[in-house]
């Protein structure tokens, strides 16, 4: 196992010019304790450091961008997590003001869990559409699938026939939970204009829900 100790021994046996080629061909791709310990062999030899302080400059940035993007990725996470939670709750009949409830609970911001009530059935919609035109894909898939195999199921063209099969299986795989999954939404969209339906035969103003 190389130690921080070995490390440092092999800074302190380079040349100058080797500690120099090497901070400028290998520094962004050292860890942070290698780093120190060459910054700090820059400057126990009086080395110009304006190479190490660029090195910390980049490697400072990248992994700034780093924590951001997992920061995204955490966000849109958390994001996809409430909209199938509030789908599934809608699916259920669920109300818009227990849904609201239900993504405080789940940390939100009372902005945030606003937000997503109120637009729910434009994401639903939308959703709607993005999801038919998956299925039609899907359908050009499975045909593609069924055509490969149709027309080779009596050839030696193994690996083509079982190209042909893999994507019909998995077309007719993938049909199977759009349309569940078209089904879902549907439901919820229903759900959702029976309780805006009520809402308005009541006079009930939708945001007092959310106060």
């Amino acid at each position: 196992m190389v130690t921080l100790n070995i490390i440092k021994e092999q800074y302190r046996k380079m040349t100058n010019e080797e500690l120099i080629h090497f901070a400028e061909n290998e520094g962004l791709s050292l860890t942070l304790d290698s780093f120190h310990a060459l910054k700090e062999e820059f400057e126990n030899r009086n080395i110009d450091i304006s190479i190490i302080k660029a090195l910390q400059e980049q490697k400072e940035n990248a992994e700034s961008q780093k924590e951001e993007i997992l920061q995204n990725n955490q966000l849109k996470e958390f994001e996809l997590s409430i909209l199938k939670y509030a789908l599934n709750q809608k699916v259920k009949g669920v109300s818009n003001r227990e849904i609201f409830q239900g993504i405080l609970k789940k940390g939100a911001s009372p902005e945030y869990a606003y937000l997503i009530v109120v637009n729910f059935k434009d994401t639903l919609e939308n959703n709607v559409q993005d999801n038919n035109t998956h299925i039609v894909v899907l359908w050009l898939f499975t045909l593609a699938g069924f055509l490969i195999v149709l027309f080779n199921y009596k050839s030696d063209r193994a690996l083509i026939l079982f190209g042909g099969i893999t994507f019909l299986i998995m077309g007719i795989i993938s049909l199977y939970k759009s349309y569940v999954h078209k089904t879902k939404l549907k439901t919820a969209l229903n759900n959702l204009e029976i309780e805006e339906e009520e809402q308005n035969s009541n006079n009930i103003i939708s945001d007092n829900l959310y106060q």
